[in-house]
């Protein structure tokens, strides 16, 4: 499998939850999920995402965080602006 499907299959159930959930603790779990973590001597057990899975889905992982903004704006008469990947 490779790095490319062993991400997506690791994000999908996150970002799930974040799209369905909308809450502090999905959004919590996909940014602990996609920042570097920091490995202690020997740890291995700990899944890490490399950046280019990040980069190639990106967009995957930014629509359920562009529905919670949107959502949230609409909620309290914030003006939303999509984020965009440059």
């Amino acid at each position: 499998m490779t790095s490319f499907e062993t991400s997506f299959r690791l994000l999908r159930p996150i970002c799930v939850a974040v799209t369905q959930n909308r809450d502090v603790d999905s959004v919590n779990l996909l940014h602990e999920t996609i920042r570097p973590k920091q490995h202690q001597y020997g740890d291995t057990n700990t899944p890490s995402i490399a950046d280019e899975a990040i980069r190639q889905l990106f967009e995957y992982i930014a629509f359920p965080l562009r529905l919670l903004l949107k959502e949230l704006g609409h909620r309290y008469g914030c003006i939303y602006s999509p984020l965009t990947a440059k």
